[in-house]
């Protein structure tokens, strides 16, 4: 990330995807407080590039929704959840696989 970070800046999509990836990588490990830190750089880049309405922000809203059930913060988790339920049926429509893995 080093690297990318240096060549396109801090706000490029490919930083906010390594932010996510290790945010991911984190959630995996169970260390939910720095995965969350990741998936809020993440999201902050990716709505900055897309706008909120596009699908990488849905999966990392998705992805701030897991980090929040993890730390056990529930409400939090539940609004981050819906949020990327609304984007994905905004986007794809209410029969398509990614709306309906979400149910």
């Amino acid at each position: 990330m080093y690297i990318q970070k240096k060549i396109y800046g801090e706000k490029h999509a490919d930083v906010g995807t390594s932010y996510n990836n290790l945010g991911v990588d984190h959630y995996r490990l169970g260390q939910y407080e720095q995965a969350q830190e990741y998936h809020e750089k993440a999201l902050a880049i990716r709505k900055k590039n897309y706008g909120e309405e596009h699908a990488d922000v849905a999966i990392s809203c998705n992805n701030l929704g897991n980090d929040h059930l993890g730390l056990g913060q529930y409400d939090q988790a539940l609004e981050y959840h819906e949020k990327a339920l609304y984007i994905r049926r905004k986007i794809y429509g209410e029969e398509h696989a990614r709306v309906a893995n979400m149910l």
